[in-house]
């Protein structure tokens, strides 16, 4: 087990990313209490950069106010990173919510906007990157798709230019359970 210095996660990670823009290459991470951290993969022992990953003031509630944990975090439950933005990614939390989160220039991470609700813990949430090869969609089009699922047995699919509204939804048969997980195809977009 690998000591962390102050400012590291204090509670168990719930989900990570690796993040490789030109010669940089970062790793994010995310804990259960809503902190979020920014790793140099070359040094593990003192992240680059921390913040707690906290709702805006005009975030909608998927559970309410009942939904929000005492300290006001927001608990994640995914990140994906999409390759057509320089400093930001998606989460998707356990309060049903998924997040656009952008870098603040070096003091830390933010939520720019709450861009999709579902009515259960988001299981999955993915960035459209693979260019397209001969679909119906054009490669500036598909860029800004994103895809989120969850425990509410629902696949949205929306795009970055219109994040409030679906493109589509997705209901799954009740029966079957719930979606664990949902992720583009790389080959056939």
């Amino acid at each position: 087990r690998t000591a962390t210095g102050p400012g590291a996660h204090a509670h168990a990670v719930r989900c990570l990313a690796m993040a490789a823009r030109g010669a940089v290459h970062q790793l994010v991470t995310a804990s259960e209490d809503g902190r979020i951290c920014l790793w140099d993969p070359r040094a593990l022992d003192t992240p680059l950069d921390v913040a707690d990953l906290r709702p805006p003031r005009n975030a909608p509630g998927a559970f309410g106010a009942a939904g929000m944990r005492p300290s006001g975090s927001l608990a994640p439950s995914a990140i994906a990173l999409a390759s057509d933005e320089a400093a930001g990614f998606l989460v998707g939390t356990q309060e049903g919510w998924v997040c656009t989160v952008g870098s603040t220039g070096g003091s830390g991470v933010a939520v720019d906007a709450v861009v999709a609700t579902h009515g259960g813990p988001v299981t999955s949430v993915d960035c459209h990157s693979a260019p397209t090869r001969g679909g119906t969609l054009s490669a500036s089009a598909s860029a800004g798709l994103r895809l989120s699922s969850a425990v509410d047995w629902s696949i949205r699919v929306w795009h970055s230019s219109a994040p409030t509204a679906p493109v589509a939804t997705v209901a799954v048969d009740v029966g079957c359970g719930c979606v664990a997980d949902a992720r583009w195809s790389p080959y056939n977009p």
